[in-house]
C-alpha cells in the first residue's frame, strides 16, 4: 500500500492520502473503526450510490 501523510502545521490540518486536507483530519479512503467512536457536535454523511454509513446506539 502506497499512503500519504500530510501534516500543514500552518493552519492545523492533517491529511491521509491527500494533500489538500479540507477538515482537521482528512482521509481520502476508507476508514475503519475497530473499537469505538465518538462523534461531537452534528454528524453528516456525504455519499455516492451505493455507499451507507450504519448508525448503531448503545444507550446505557
Amino acid at each position: 500500500m502506497i499512503a500519504s501523510l500530510i501534516v500543514d502545521i500552518a493552519i492545523a490540518q492533517v491529511g491521509i492520502n491527500t494533500s489538500t486536507p479540507q477538515k482537521t483530519f482528512h482521509v481520502n479512503g476508507s476508514l475503519q473503526v475497530t473499537n469505538e467512536l465518538n462523534v461531537g457536535g452534528n454528524a453528516t454523511s456525504q455519499g455516492s450510490a451505493g455507499t451507507y454509513i450504519k448508525w448503531c446506539f448503545k444507550f446505557t
